[in-house]
């Protein structure tokens, strides 16, 4: 028999993959989520998919019966979502993930895989690739809220909590419609196919990320899942490979009817990051890991997978 995951925030775009990489990887998957599912197919029948409110007490401790490993992917604020105040980032994040972690150990279940941010607890690197052990600079309220819960977590771990951090790059691919002001390539792809202008702000042409598509992203997860944490083990998550926002403009308008409009705005968006890119070595060495997309391809596919939601 497989183990036991419990997927939280398992319809959101991080979410979504895992579940669906787990149970393909032959894990016993539980996934919860706020959303009321009319499509019964939106998971695989193996999946358990349970609706319910997070912060409900009782469908938690319910939830978490049987679990061996935590895969908390509730998304409850955005890298854009303010750029002066730690106000949500306390009162959402920090939060939500100590009522988790008390909750874990009121049920016994000691294993969680988190996901940091890559792109925003380091801060802006000038040059080669940013390692595990590099120091963090996050520039934004985002970030910082990371850093806490990664601290969070060590705290944690004195109780016998076992943690696998990842900070993980930009990811995209998602099968679904993003609606929210996150993710560029997928809302650029999905403006490309309802022939919509895009904003870029200040010089963000030249802003360099770590891009990974959703499905490199699940099978990485899956992979380092396979492995328990010995206290807390944090891994970088992404190609090792920047990519500006230029040359992705470039790969979105090659697979598309036609090029995207540009509007742009001369002043550049707070704390904005010129350059970030991810060490991958520490991951490759665990895990053997190696993605199967490069940019292209997953754009490609990203446009692929969003052409029969859109109607124009």
């Amino acid at each position: 028999m497989g183990r036991n995951a419990l997927v939280i925030g398992a319809t959101g775009l991080l979410g979504y993959g895992i579940a669906k990489g787990l149970c393909k990887d032959g894990w016993n998957v539980r996934a919860i989520g706020i959303e009321v599912l009319s499509d019964s197919n939106f998971f695989p029948k193996e999946i358990e998919y349970r609706c319910g409110d997070f912060y409900d007490e009782s469908f938690l401790m319910d939830a978490l019966k049987g679990i061996d490993k935590v895969f908390y992917f509730l998304s409850s604020t955005f890298p854009s979502t303010s750029s002066d105040s730690l106000e949500l980032e306390v009162s959402r994040t920090l939060s939500g993930l100590d009522y988790l972690l008390r909750k874990m150990r009121e049920a016994g279940v000691k294993e969680i895989v988190y996901p940091s941010s890559g792109g925003t607890v380091y801060g802006n690197v000038s040059s080669g690739n940013v390692k595990e052990t590099d120091p963090l600079s996050p520039t934004t309220p985002y970030g910082v809220g990371k850093k806490m819960s990664e601290q969070m977590l060590a705290f944690y771990s004195q109780f016998g909590l076992s943690a696998t951090i990842l900070r993980v790059g930009n990811v995209y691919g998602t099968p679904l419609l993003r609606s929210t002001a996150q993710g560029v390539i997928d809302l650029f792809v999905q403006k490309a196919l309802k022939n919509e202008p895009v904003t870029v702000w200040g010089d963000a042409l030249h802003s360099v990320r770590d891009y990974i598509f959703l499905d490199d992203f699940s099978d990485a997860v899956v992979r380092i899942s396979a492995f328990d944490a010995e206290g807390v083990e944090i891994y970088n998550l992404g190609t090792g490979i920047g990519t500006s926002l230029e040359e992705i403009i470039e790969c979105i308008n090659a697979c598309a009817d036609q090029p995207l409009t540009i509007n742009h705005v001369t002043k550049d968006s707070t704390a904005s990051i010129k350059r970030n890119v991810l060490d991958m070595s520490k991951f490759k060495e665990k895990t053997g890991w190696e993605p199967a997309y490069d940019i292209k391809k997953g754009i490609e596919k990203t446009m692929e997978r969003k052409k029969h939601l859109i109607r124009v």
